[in-house]
């Protein structure tokens, strides 16, 4: 289903609990509001950027479309509580230098299109492997239900479109080369409603193509014998 579509708005349908970001006392993360997923991979590490080749650096990674109208205040409010605790930005003109994870989607080349209903989006990652090349444990995933999901079904499960939400924890970072900020380290995923793919998201071939006759393929199997 769309956001339009045959049984009407989707929007109001949605409970209000997941329209908003919240923070999760028991584990001490914060749950994004219900959004569509793009560039997911929960499964299978990737690289960070195309000229990125070393596995140790691979991530796990997904971006978050938010629609127009969540509350994502709970986790804004702790990204600026770390921008004055670990960075303390001597005036406001620092301060607006810091770079924060909400990134306008108007201003991402193969995202803008969407910007209307999706204005807000967050790249949510975790790294593959620590600082001593160990393997660290993959997100975890599952289904509305609260069932894991296998990873032989991450094409069907977790193509550009679908709706989920995740655990983030947000955490301050510098770089030795300059630049510094808050980003939103992924912690879990729960996967919900399926969606229309959305900017080229995988669909499954059997949708995509009719069934051709016997007869239509003996007519173009002899034209080239």
């Amino acid at each position: 289903m769309s956001i339009q579509n045959e049984s009407g708005n989707l929007m109001p349908k949605i409970p209000d609990s997941f329209k908003k970001a919240v923070y999760f006392e028991k584990s001490g993360n914060f749950f994004i509001p219900a959004a569509r997923m793009m560039y997911a991979s929960l499964f299978t590490p990737t690289p960070p950027s195309q000229d990125e080749d070393d596995e140790k650096k691979f991530i796990w990674s997904v971006t978050a479309l938010i629609p127009a109208g969540f509350d994502l205040s709970a986790i804004e409010e702790e990204v600026e509580r770390l921008i004055d605790r670990e960075h303390k930005p001597a005036n406001d003109k620092l301060r607006a230098k810091i770079t924060r994870p909400f990134l306008d989607t108007a201003g991402i080349r193969s995202l803008a299109s969407l910007a209307d209903e999706y204005p807000v989006c967050l790249r949510l990652s975790a790294k593959a492997y620590d600082k001593n090349g160990k393997r660290r444990q993959a997100p975890g995933v599952v289904d509305m239900h609260g069932k894991p999901v296998s990873p032989d079904n991450e094409p069907d499960e977790t193509y550009n479109g679908r709706w989920f939400r995740a655990s983030v924890n947000p955490y301050a970072w510098s770089h030795k080369t300059g630049g510094e900020g808050v980003s939103l380290g992924l912690v879990n995923a729960q996967l919900l409603w399926h969606d229309d793919p959305l900017a080229g998201g995988k669909v499954a071939a059997e949708s995509e193509f009719e069934a051709i006759s016997d007869e239509e393929m003996a007519d173009l199997e002899g034209a080239f014998e």
